[in-house]
């Protein structure tokens, strides 16, 4: 008799369909795009870090989601945001993806 199969849980993140709109529709061309995540808010102080390496959208919309997914997967409970820059004209976008878990959802 073999061993059932483990089966990891499935990564929920209710904008992630809203993110990848927004990469395919709107943030074409040559947009700076870096993914940051922060422990809890129950802590205090904590900073926001970068998530791998700045990409360009350029290097496709498929790509970033996967970064997003990767960082959620490493990091569950922290929160996930896009940020999204554009030098010419001049442009900022940030866009939470993930709001991580508060000191009541830690809990229990």
């Amino acid at each position: 008799m073999q061993p059932a199969p483990t089966i990891s849980p499935a990564i929920h993140l209710p904008h992630l369909e809203e993110v990848s709109t927004l990469l395919r529709d709107h943030l074409q061309g040559d947009w700076i795009v870096r993914i940051e995540h922060r422990a809890p808010a129950a802590l205090p102080r904590s900073l926001w870090r970068t998530w791998g390496r700045t990409q360009y959208t350029r290097q496709g919309a498929d790509r970033v989601m996967d970064r997003i997914l990767d960082c959620h997967a490493a990091n569950p409970e922290h929160a996930i945001r896009l940020c999204a820059e554009k030098l010419r004209p001049q442009a900022r976008l940030v866009y939470w993806v993930h709001p991580g878990e508060t000191a009541g959802e830690a809990d229990s």
